[in-house]
């Protein structure tokens, strides 16, 4: 017998992030030529960079972008993204969350692709969240 599914279930996204340790051999590259796997579902793809410094009180502001870490593909509408990045692997499902074994489907499927393109040598930590609105009169 499996959980009930709500019709009108107040889950506006789903995530699930596997955090690993890749090896060192690893380039940005490798990481953004997983897109050629999933362009068909993922067609928008977005570059992510882990710290971004702005000097705003000179009188010549810079901005300055470090460590580029992730690439970030999501299907046309948005509702889907999933990352692939220096330190892991992360799928968000926004809006229509429908049960748990199609996420899981459509993350193991993903996480099946990183996997095999990048070869983590551990995985580090493992998260699950689920971002509820619950509207109050």
């Amino acid at each position: 017998m499996g959980l009930p599914t709500l019709e009108n279930a107040p889950i506006v996204e789903a995530v699930l992030d596997i955090f690993v340790t890749l090896p060192p051999e690893v380039s940005f590259g490798q990481l953004r030529s997983i897109h050629q796997k999933v362009k068909i579902d993922f067609p928008r793809a977005e570059q992510r960079f882990e710290s971004i410094i702005a000097n705003l009180r000179s009188d010549s502001p810079t901005v300055e972008q470090h460590g580029l870490n992730a690439i970030r593909f999501k299907t046309e509408d948005g509702q889907r993204i999933f990352q692939a990045r220096s330190d892991g692997f992360t799928f968000n499902l926004l809006e229509r969350y429908d049960n748990w074994d199609s996420f899981y489907a459509a993350a193991m499927r993903l996480w099946d692709i990183y996997f095999d393109h990048v070869r983590p040598t551990e995985i580090t930590s493992i998260g699950l969240r689920y971002v509820n609105r619950i509207l109050l009169p």
